[in-house]
């Protein structure tokens, strides 16, 4: 992308992607993990011995890199109006609403916070003030150039503001003289600035007659003062990914977009000294990834699933085959281990469907049917993603995926936990229908399909 005095309809476009893979065996990745490559200040790892990239990853931040410069159009007043000074306003905190691509109803809200600035300042000033400056301005000024600030050269904020770092890097010797500098951003006003202590005129083009020109005749040194290198730092406060649904979020309206110019209404302003030419917006795209994990891992034996009378054994079908009372019920139990992080639903598929929550037993002589009908239990880690919030105990299972039925939410990432399905046929004709032509076996396929892409 080429910056200089572009359209209002170009646009610096920054996506903020970050990403929640849980890892149920370390549990100090329960959060996002921020995937944007920094720009600016975050990215450089030389910046006099200090190794940015590394300060920034410490303490969470991350930056971006405005693509453009500011440059002074009027002389620096002595302590005069801050935005004819070197000003800087920036947007604080923004609160952004993020929408799952796949679940459309589903959104969540995330905070983007400006906190620190950096930029690198250049001026042709080298050693004292000229004669001819002292002449012209009636002033005695022995202060070197680059120091004669309020507080100091600009690595020094002034208050609400303040240094970041100092010593990032001065050079004081070379017609065009650049000072890097890093600040904290206060809360409130977003507003930093740094007033001089001596008039700094704009540049003219060299005219050795003129008093009023201070500089050298380096051409280099007819350029006026700029500011380059301007980047931001920021965090992020993304919303709790366990309480999310796996897919892909994204801005829900519109992009979020920041307006960069020389006016007290624009987001990003640089006063009225140091006029911005570069791309009038920085907008951001945030692109959040939840792939939540789960894992079903059956217990020895588990896919074999034999129904016996309600006690629970064989012996149950000897005391009828004895003479006994006839069952009421038949149950079988199937038992696995689940590890879970996020948000599933659970459902059945059958090999021959019988009702919307029950799957059909075939008699292998008859052919007759009888429904049988499933029931979750689950750990006390997982609940009924409902008003309810109650455990999962012998939750009935539906035939097939039926939001917002058996959507079940983790309150707390773990693995191997136990659970277990319970299969039964009960009710008066279902039993009767069992044992008309006994012996007999009925049997079928029923699949319980555990589903982390809930809207999928």
């Amino acid at each position: 992308m080429l910056w200089g005095l572009v359209s209002e309809s170009r646009a610096q476009e920054i996506e903020i992607k970050a990403e929640f893979r849980p890892s149920l065996l370390n549990r100090g990745q329960d959060g996002f993990q921020n995937k944007t490559e920094s720009t600016g200040i975050c990215a450089k790892t030389d910046v006099n011995s200090r190794n940015f990239q590394e300060i920034c990853k410490t303490q969470g931040l991350f930056s971006i890199a405005l693509q453009g410069e500011a440059i002074q159009q009027e002389d620096i007043p002595e302590r005069g109006d801050a935005r004819k000074a070197l000003y800087f306003k920036w947007p604080r905190k923004e609160n952004i609403l993020l929408q799952n691509q796949q679940v459309g109803t589903e959104k969540k809200t995330a905070n983007f916070t400006i906190t620190n600035m950096s930029a690198t300042y250049l001026e042709r000033f080298t050693g004292l003030p000229s004669n001819n400056y002292n002449s012209h301005f009636n002033t005695n000024y022995t202060t070197e150039w680059w120091r004669a600030w309020e507080n100091g050269d600009p690595e020094n904020s002034t208050a609400p503001c303040k240094a970041t770092y100092k010593g990032l890097g001065i050079t004081v010797s070379g017609s065009y003289q650049p000072v890097m500098f890093m600040w904290d951003i206060p809360p409130d006003s977003g507003i930093c600035y740094k007033k001089s202590r001596l008039i700094r005129p704009v540049a003219e083009p060299y005219d050795s007659s003129n008093s009023r020109h201070v500089y050298s005749g380096n051409p280099e040194s007819r350029e006026p003062a700029k500011i380059k290198d301007i980047s931001f730092t920021y965090k992020l406060k993304l919303p709790d990914p366990l309480s999310m649904a796996s897919g892909t979020y994204t801005n829900a309206d519109t992009l979020t977009s920041f307006r960069i110019g020389n006016d007290e209404g624009v987001d990003i302003d640089f006063g009225n000294n140091f006029i911005w030419q570069g791309d009038p917006n920085v907008t951001l795209k945030f692109i959040l990834e939840v792939a939540h994990d789960l894992k079903i891992t059956p217990e020895f034996g588990a896919e074999k699933v034999i129904l016996v009378p309600q006690d629970g054994s064989q012996r149950g079908w000897d005391r009828y085959l004895s003479g006994g009372s006839k069952p009421t019920k038949l149950t079988g139990r199937s038992k696995f281990r689940l590890s879970s992080s996020g948000e599933f639903t659970v459902y059945l598929q059958c090999g021959t469907p019988f009702s919307d929550t029950e799957c059909a037993l075939t008699s292998e002589d008859t052919k007759r049917t009888v429904p049988v009908r499933a029931f979750l239990t689950l750990a006390s880690n997982i609940v009924v993603k409902d008003s309810s919030q109650k455990s999962v105990t012998r939750q009935p299972l539906r035939t097939k995926k039926d939001l917002p039925r058996n959507v079940f939410h983790t309150n707390n990432p773990a693995q191997n936990y136990p659970g277990h399905i319970d299969f039964e046929v009960s009710g008066e004709q279902s039993i009767k229908t069992l044992l008309a032509k006994a012996p007999d076996t009925y049997k079928d396929t029923v699949t319980v399909i555990f589903d982390a892409n809930i809207h999928a």
